[in-house]
């Protein structure tokens, strides 16, 4: 997964970064998705108090190393 040229840099909001990965709405998974590979830790996230911030970057890696399916 190469990010476009157009990925913020620096740390986002789950918000932001739906937006940021997945520009095209219908194929961007929910917020309750994420918030849930958040949990599962699925996906790396910094948190800052209360408030949580995710590196568009390093998430991109976790979901290709994860999702990604080897052909044969």
């Amino acid at each position: 997964m190469n990010p476009p040229s157009n990925t913020p840099e620096g740390l986002l909001t789950a918000e932001e970064l739906l937006k940021a990965i997945w520009p095209n709405e219908r194929s961007r998974p929910s917020l309750r998705t994420i918030r849930e590979w958040q949990a599962k830790r699925m996906v790396p996230y910094v948190k800052c108090g209360r408030l949580v911030y995710f590196d568009p970057a390093k998430v991109r890696q976790s979901i290709a190393k994860r999702f990604t399916v080897e052909a044969a």
